[in-house]
């Protein structure tokens, strides 16, 4: 696809979408229009591939070691809901082990799958053998992994495995990394972009057995979009080739590096101990500010909290971990006074359990934050990043949940202007 789509970008007369028309309007983000195209005599088609599209998620499926590999353009997201319109018409039911991300319960909710929470490997393991379908994160957003070995040698009755593997696209590709689910889960859910040299929205779903592939393609056909990004195909195509060749030299390079970036700061900063040596885990008081801190000397990292900043390490940045260990060295020098008397913050204020309403009533309304408390919530609140729901569909909203929505307000995702989507709580509840 890469060379081919190369090959015709000297094309200008183009009487199709998009309507750019390929030509460089600005000399800036335009520059990639001519990449830019749509369904022609020679490109393919997602919804049915037999093509070049096909080509590429052939070499998807090699890479992964899977039965097939779906592409999506349109996020993980759209792949976890692929995979649980199968988990809908196979079982009806979803158990979910760890910490889900909001797209799960929320399209859960939409579309009449039960979702029962399993907070233990042990509960796992005995739901795999009364032939359930199980849904498990990992690795998770700070690169944490579940060892799901006993989950998958108990299945029975038909259970299923579906994995959320968002966050560890690039295990695949480097024996550095712990091993990919891709190959021994029945459907891995992996997020190309997130870790890999692919355009955002490139994702892909790795499905193993027949029927379940058939199904997966069933469904993707029913709800992705028909105008899928040919750039983020471009890039799936073109990342898999590079990693599939040299992905086990860049790894190995960029170790290193982290290696290095670490033991340069270990005197000042603590560091998660997580099994992806790419995600790398600062642990540190007032990391917001030390963020900020970075932000002015033009370093963006992934995510700060209260007392964590996150950064994702790529091939393609890891050149900058040393410049980036100065620009932390220099601000614990310049703040060290701060530092030693600052008192610890409270945090994000998300570790508490919410009732489920039996019933609910009435029409959707939406309300302040404020004035939701005692309501049922008919949205999935999350913290984003990571998108662990903190508020799901059917929660009983405490005000304890309300205050940590808004002292968390400009991370929130699943709110509808400043207002929250909520039922009536029944009388009878």
């Amino acid at each position: 696809m890469y060379k081919e789509i190369i090959d015709f970008s000297s094309t200008y007369k183009r009487f199709h979408t998009p309507g750019h028309s390929g030509r460089d309007i600005d000399g800036m983000i335009y520059a990639s229009a001519k990449y830019d195209i749509t369904e022609l005599s020679f490109s393919d088609n997602l919804q049915s591939p037999s093509g070049i599209i096909k080509d590429v998620e052939e070499r998807l499926k090699s890479a992964y070691s899977s039965h097939r590999s779906l592409i999506v353009t349109s996020g993980a997201s759209v792949a976890i809901q692929i995979a649980l319109l199968i988990a809908k018409e196979m079982k009806g039911e979803l158990y979910v082990f760890g910490k889900a991300h909001k797209s799960c319960y929320a399209f859960a909710s939409l579309i009449g799958l039960g979702i029962y929470k399993i907070s233990s490997a042990e509960e796992a393991v005995s739901a795999a053998e009364r032939g359930e379908y199980i849904f498990v994160t990992t690795p998770d957003y700070f690169g944490r992994v579940v060892d799901i070995d006993r989950i998958l040698e108990k299945r029975r009755n038909g259970a299923a495995v579906i994995v959320d593997e968002a966050h560890g696209s690039h295990f695949a590709f480097s024996r550095l990394f712990p091993v990919s689910n891709a190959s021994r889960a029945d459907i891995t859910i992996d997020s190309l972009h997130k870790t890999l040299p692919v355009m955002t929205g490139g994702a892909c779903l790795n499905v193993n057995g027949e029927y379940l592939s058939s199904l997966a393609e069933y469904f993707r056909a029913k709800i992705h979009t028909t105008s899928p990004s040919y750039l983020t195909m471009e890039s799936i195509d073109h990342a898999v080739s590079v990693m599939s060749k040299d992905g086990e030299r860049l790894y190995a390079e960029t170790f290193v590096k982290v290696k290095g970036f670490k033991e340069k700061l270990a005197t000042k900063y603590s560091f998660l101990d997580n099994a992806d040596f790419s995600r790398v885990v600062i642990e540190t008081p007032n990391a917001k500010r030390v963020a900020k801190y970075l932000e002015d000397k033009g370093t963006f990292i992934e995510l700060s909290t209260d007392k964590e900043m996150t950064l994702i390490v790529t091939p393609y940045n890891a050149e900058f971990l040393d410049a980036v260990a100065d620009e932390l060295l220099g601000y614990r020098e310049k703040y060290a006074a701060d530092e030693e008397v600052a008192e610890d913050e409270e945090g994000d204020g998300l570790n508490f359990s919410l009732s489920s309403a039996k019933r609910a009533v009435g029409r959707v309304k939406f309300v302040k934050i404020e004035d939701s408390v005692g309501k049922v919530s008919a949205s999935d609140v999350a913290v984003y990043p990571p998108g662990t729901p903190m508020i799901r569909s059917g929660d009983i909203i405490s005000k304890e949940a309300a205050s940590a929505v808004l002292t968390n307000r400009e991370r929130i995702v699943g709110l509808v202007g400043e207002n929250i989507a909520v039922r009536e709580l029944c009388e009878e509840n």
